[in-house]
């Protein structure tokens, strides 16, 4: 969430993609926007269970990440170079949540772990203001999600924000580590074929996008890594991440991602970015795509159970792929505001600042 007149801020760090699954950690760029907690920006992690993310904090800012994690998986959560020696520099707050639907009577997005200031500074921090969790064991398989503000201000359990217009703004980078690789999801069985009716049904009468004349059909993961339907809501500001899947006849390599569009007939100019960096998804062995699509571009409907997307190659073969997911309708939250007093820190940390009274806002 940005509140700086609605621009979006240009982050100075470019993609670095790793020389190989194995090789250093991915470098990704903050996709805003990435609040409230059903637009986070999802992570894609190297073969070391490792990504970094070259992030921006605006005054009133909240930046959540999803991923997802193994039950037993241990991993560390670091904020870097947010404390600066000049101007830039940030004091941040930091929490891990729970998945949306976590079970057990948890409250949804309710935090797992929270921390304000670490202990002391790691590498790559200059003063303890940069957040620091780590040893943080993953109690059950699922998504899970990790909130960055600016001090005062928190992500609460429930997802709700707290706080006001913040301190300075800045950069920081993220990194995330030890977690597992997410098994590839079981494909859902192939119902019997219906019997023969001797009288067709009328044809319906709502356009059906129909696939481009001569276009080479491929596959595509819509939202890839979560196990249940994709949802999507196409009032959001947020992106809507593809993988289009490499095969025995289609070599993602050829791609020539401006041409790509995605949507309700799939001729929807809704691009935003993809990863140069290629990775396996679908665990076939074979090398594929990660794109980005903005939802507010995508004229998705409510009716719509499966999104389109087409492109051509380099040689100017057109090709399409087809992904299920579910629309969803957008929600409106109030807000208010309201006088909160803080005690302490987080269950890590024990220290003997005084007790804190401040105005916070909070969206309900």
């Amino acid at each position: 969430m940005k509140t700086q007149h609605g621009i979006r801020l240009a982050l100075g760090a470019a993609m670095v993609a790793a020389s190989g699954l194995f090789g250093q950690a991915w470098a990704v760029d903050e996709l805003e926007d990435n609040y409230p907690m059903d637009t986070a920006q999802e992570l894609l992690f190297d073969g070391t269970g490792t990504v970094t993310v070259n992030a921006f904090m605006g005054s009133g800012d909240a930046d959540v990440f999803s991923f997802w994690a193994k039950a037993g998986d241990v991993i560390t959560v670091d904020i870097d170079g947010g404390v600066k020696s000049g101007a830039g520099s940030i004091d941040t707050i930091m929490a891990v949540h729970y998945p949306s639907d976590p079970g057990n009577g948890i409250m949804p997005y309710a935090r797992l772990r929270w921390i304000d200031d670490a202990t002391a500074p790691d590498d790559g921090s200059l003063g303890a203001g940069d957040s620091y969790i780590g040893n943080l064991p993953i109690p059950a398989d699922g998504v899970y999600y990790v909130s960055v503000t600016g001090y005062p201000n928190q992500v609460l359990d429930g997802g709700s924000f707290s706080g006001g217009p913040g301190n300075l703004t800045g950069s920081y980078t993220l990194i995330v580590s030890g977690v597992s690789a997410r098994p590839a999801p079981t494909p859902d069985p192939v119902p019997d074929p219906a019997p023969t009716d001797p009288t067709p049904d009328p044809a319906p009468t709502d356009p059906i996008p129909t696939p481009t004349p001569g276009a080479k059909t491929i596959g595509i993961d819509i939202k890839p890594w979560v196990k249940v339907l994709a949802r999507v809501n196409p009032k959001a500001k947020g992106d809507i991440p593809i993988a289009l899947l490499g095969s025995a006849d289609f070599n993602v390599e050829t791609v020539d991602v401006d041409s790509l569009t995605f949507g309700h007939t799939g001729d929807e100019q809704s691009l935003r970015k993809c990863h140069r960096h290629l990775v396996d998804v679908n665990r076939d062995g074979r090398r594929d795509l990660i794109c980005h699509f903005r939802s507010e571009r995508t004229e998705l409907e409510l009716s719509d159970e499966e999104g389109t997307l087409k492109g051509m190659t380099t040689d100017l073969t057109p090709f399409e792929g087809t992904g299920n997911l579910k629309v969803v309708a957008h929600k409106r939250h109030g807000h208010r505001w309201h006088h909160h007093h803080h005690h302490g820190y987080g269950k890590d940390r024990h220290d003997d600042k005084k007790q804190k009274s401040r105005w916070h806002w909070s969206r309900r």
